[in-house]
């Protein structure tokens, strides 16, 4: 819900409020805690007839989506009502929205002071008040700085009595000298927000994890070892040829050695002009970087690592084959310490053992799950046997042709019907 904004001056005249200027209407601004606009990156799978909009901020090339176009009859709609595939990105709320500085009186303190002055207000100021405040639930209404010292001036007529109420008290406790950061729909977008806010909203990364087709190179190993010729090469043309193969890649798949090209050659990166293209800025939306800084550290990787759902042991072992020596030099960081110390080799050969003092101490794996499943088979391995063991046994004699056979019949368990019928169900 939109806040609503109040503006209030008075005069005082014989112990009452007198030109009294009164106005309150609805805004764009809103809570960002209780932004309506949120984007998810639970994955997407394309669906026959799918209608796709992107909203401001998505950087996906159009020509990509060819191949799902005519594999799936998608395509996209410029109508955001017609749509059932809603795109946004990082950079969407920066679009849609901008912020301001504005001062907050809480609502039950307005409700408070205009109820005390009641008598002071003519019946049309009053109403306009009641109606605006009837289906609120913002906990604060917007005002400016005048208007929000208005609530706390011992000037006011009948302000011993109304200062003695809990609401104002906890007002005036708290510093109410400076302005709040608040936010505010743009309004050339007031519509679109309306429309969107509370809907399924889809990162473009989960779009563009599948535009660049099953025929578009995974970067490992051997490739990563070529593009880092590349972008070490004097010539920008094997820069820029990096670059697109980069753009269109297997972004998931490729994302370790994706990231550690940017984390080694940001430089070149930042200063080829290839940045700029709809495909790179495409991988840079991905990524979750911009095209103004593209810096990128070790615990920049294991964060994209991490949101792509594609960290594992040896992608950690790639990273600290390449760059142990930088936290060996540098220390701990955010997903990176350092567990043991041990001294030189001339300090070991004074010593003549060798020398380890443990800083962190080893992390024990959590075996409760596979307990649990060793013991629940060891329960339905009890189980069956005690039902084999009790299993009843019927020994039947057989007389035929004066010899006697011995037959051992196992009973299994029958279910029968109680209809009348001569069928017994097994």
């Amino acid at each position: 819900m939109a806040y609503l904004y109040l503006d209030f001056d008075y005069s005082v005249e014989n112990n009452r409020l007198t030109d009294v200027g009164l106005e309150i209407k609805p805004t764009n601004y809103f809570d960002i805690s209780n932004d309506d606009i949120i984007i998810n990156q639970n994955g997407y799978t394309p669906m026959k007839g799918d209608k796709l909009y992107f909203l401001p901020g998505v950087n996906i090339p159009r020509i990509k989506l060819k191949d799902l176009a005519t594999k799936f009859g998608i395509r996209t709609v410029r109508d955001v009502s017609e749509a059932n595939v809603i795109f946004g990105s990082s950079k969407t709320k920066d679009k849609i929205t901008g912020y301001s500085w504005k001062y907050k009186i809480p609502t039950t303190l307005v409700r408070l002071f205009f109820e005390t002055y009641k008598n002071d207000l003519d019946e049309y100021q009053y109403n306009k008040l009641e109606n605006a405040l009837e289906f609120y639930t913002e906990e604060d209404i917007l005002t400016d700085w005048s208007t929000a010292r208005t609530f706390t001036d011992n000037d006011l007529p009948q302000w011993n009595s109304y200062s003695q109420q809990p609401a104002y008290t906890d007002y005036h406790s708290k510093s109410r000298s400076s302005s709040e950061h608040v936010h505010e729909v743009n309004k050339e977008y007031i519509h679109l927000y309306e429309l969107i806010k509370g809907r399924e909203i889809i990162d473009e990364s989960c779009l563009l994890d599948q535009l660049n087709g099953d025929d578009a190179v995974i970067i490992d190993a051997d490739m990563f070892t070529q593009l880092t010729t590349m972008f070490n090469s004097s010539d920008d043309d094997n820069h820029i040829l990096a670059m697109e193969i980069l753009a269109n890649s297997k972004y998931k798949e490729s994302l370790l050695y994706i990231e550690m090209i940017f984390k080694n050659h940001s430089y070149a990166i930042g200063n080829c002009h290839t940045k700029n293209h709809v495909n790179f800025k495409s991988l840079l939306s991905y990524l979750g970087k911009n095209n103004r800084y593209i810096d990128t550290s070790l615990d920049d990787i294991m964060d994209s690592l991490i949101s792509k759902k594609v960290l594992t042991k040896d992608k950690v072992d790639i990273l600290l084959e390449n760059y142990g020596h930088e936290i060996n030099n540098r220390g701990d960081s955010t997903y990176f310490k350092v567990q043991t110390i041990t001294v030189n080799e001339d300090t070991l050969s004074l010593l003549n053992e060798n020398y380890n003092y443990k800083v962190i101490e080893d992390y024990e794996p959590s075996i409760v799950n596979n307990l649990e499943e060793e013991e629940l088979d060891e329960v339905i391995e009890d189980e069956l046997i005690t039902e084999i063991v009790n299993e009843p046994i019927e020994i039947e004699i057989i007389i035929q042709d004066d010899e006697i056979e011995e037959e051992i019949v196992v009973q299994t368990e029958s279910k029968t019907t109680t209809n009348d019928t001569d069928i017994d169900w097994f």
